[in-house]
Parts: C-alpha cells; structure tokens; sequence
C-alpha cells in the first residue's frame, strides 16, 4: 500500500505575501551533521523559521534598521539566521540558548552590539541588535570595500565590489587612503580614511540627497583622501567623473580659525549647485570671504581614479 504523504501544507494566507519571493538557504554542513535546513525570508520580515527533528523555534529581529530591506544587503540577516541553525538542535529548557545566539549574532562584523536576546515561551528567540551600517565604499586599484562609520570592514557574501559596481552604486566613493584594506571583519586605522568618513557624515546630516545638491551629489560623489600640492595634510577633494573638482580642505570641526568653516562651506555649495558649477575649474571652497576658482592645469588636474 502507498504511504500517504506527510508533508504539510500551508495556510492561504502566506501564499499572498508583499514581496512573493523565496530563496532557500541550504548548508551542506548543517545537513550531514544536524539533518536540518534554514529558509530565507523576504525584505524585512522580521521573523525566520528554524526547523529541527520534532521541534519549531522562530528567530525574530527587533526593529531592525530600515537598510537592511535594500537589495544590496538582505543578505545580512540571511546570513545572521544561517549562523543560527545549528541552535536548533539545543532543547527549549537550556539555559543558555539566548546567551550562545546573543554570542553568534556579535561575532558578525555587521553588528555593532546585541542589546537583548531573549527565549519566550511561545518559543520565539527575538534579538534586538544595532547593526553597523555602510557609510561609503572603499578603492584601491583592485576593488571597493564598504566601510563602516568606525572603519570596520563589512564582509560581503563571496564576492568583490568593482569600481563600475561601486559607481552605480550610489555610496560615497573614498580613495588615497594610505593603510591597504583590511581583512573582511578588520579595522582600517588610517587617520585620513576618518577623515573622510566624518565629510561623508556631515553631509548626511544635511540635505544632501534632495533639492538641489541631488545632482551635484550623483557628480560630485567621489572624495579623495591623499595628500596632494599645496595642501600640508587631511586636506579632502570631491571629484567628478568628468576630472572637475572641489577643494573641501579640513574635515569638519577642525577649521578653528584657518579655513572656512564646514557650515558656509556648505552655504557655498548649495548656492553653486543652483547657479551651475564649473566643471573645467577648481572650486576652492576653503576661503573666509568667498569662493576661489582656478583654472585646471596638469599639475593640478587629477590623477586617474584609482
């Protein structure tokens, strides 16, 4: 006689999800040595199905950031929810089990802390962590890395960012950084990557992605960090793809006196941005009185993007 089929079947209602997408995350690992599979989810749904043997555990993310839905980076939690398979073979009743999730999900570069872990008794395990975001892209002449507000190199999913990859991808683009990147999950400690990270910073914190410096942000988008002529140091350029460029001088804070400060810096920028702004010329933005232009020569012109 034909054995009936176990499997079980759905609810209709989660046929009819938002985004109707599914990818299936299997690890060879976990099935020979535990017998059990983690599934993906969609774009921040916030809670994850763990099966083993007999037993249903849930992994809930608390108020995860809105980023982590983008395209570029749902991975992220995917990943999170791999590395937490294998908790599914621990029984409900183990002490421990918030506190060995709580310490898998910190081990990730990409969380800055887990701030609760908690087992309920309906067996959701929920986590509430603050996740490091990606605050630019890294080139060297090889490839793009993200980067983090404190330097932290985020690992991405078995692949490298291309300069053509890291262009479109709409992220600050930061070169002339001396320290060669660091491992996936490392620090860069370079002093002139920070400062750029805090230009990067500034600007987000004003309106940087509407009105009308969205298209001098999408020309302009490329800082570089290097020393160059002229400039004795943590003297930081915008770059256009065209060669044009802006002289930005001292990361934010730090003028006290010799340059311009950040804030009329910035004044300037938005009143070049409605009036047109030059792209055969320097625009030296680090004068008290006004803004200096000079005219693009081969000493000053840029080099190649590395």
């Amino acid at each position: 006689m034909k054995r009936p089929s176990r499997g079980r079947s759905r609810p209709a209602a989660a046929a009819a999800r938002p985004f109707p997408w599914k990818l299936l995350l299997r690890s060879t690992v976990w099935l020979a040595a535990l017998g059990l599979a983690a599934a993906g989810a969609q774009a921040l749904e916030t809670r994850y199905r763990a099966l083993g043997e007999n037993r249903q555990y849930y992994v809930e993310w608390v108020n995860p950031p809105d980023w982590l839905g983008a395209e570029s980076w749902r991975f992220v939690l995917e990943d999170l929810q791999l590395g937490l398979a294998p908790l599914t073979a621990i029984g409900a009743e183990d002490p421990d089990l918030a506190r060995r999730a709580a310490a898998i999900v910190s081990a990730s570069p990409w969380v800055r802390t887990v701030k609760r872990a908690s087992l309920a008794a309906d067996g959701v395990l929920r986590i509430e962590a603050e996740f490091r975001r990606p605050l630019a892209l890294v080139l060297d002449e090889h490839a793009a890395y993200p980067v983090a507000a404190d330097g932290v190199h985020l690992p991405l999913r078995g692949y490298r960012l291309t300069h053509r990859d890291a262009a479109a991808s709409g992220y600050f683009l930061i070169s002339g950084v001396a320290q060669q990147a660091p491992e996936p999950g490392g620090a860069w400690g370079a002093p002139d990557l920070f400062n750029a990270l805090r230009l990067v910073s500034f600007f987000e914190r004003h309106d940087w992605y509407r009105g009308p410096l969205s298209g001098l942000r999408s020309a302009f988008n490329h800082i570089d960090a290097a020393r160059h002529p002229g400039c004795v140091s943590r003297c930081l350029r915008l770059r256009s793809s065209e060669g044009a460029l802006i002289e930005w001088g001292l990361p934010p804070g730090e003028e006290s006196g010799v340059e311009a400060p950040a804030a009329d810096k910035f004044a300037r920028l938005v009143s070049l941005a409605r009036s047109g702004l030059p792209t055969d010329r320097i625009v030296d933005l680090r004068g008290f009185d006004a803004v200096i232009f000079r005219l693009l020569t081969p000493e000053r012109g840029t080099p190649p993007n590395r």
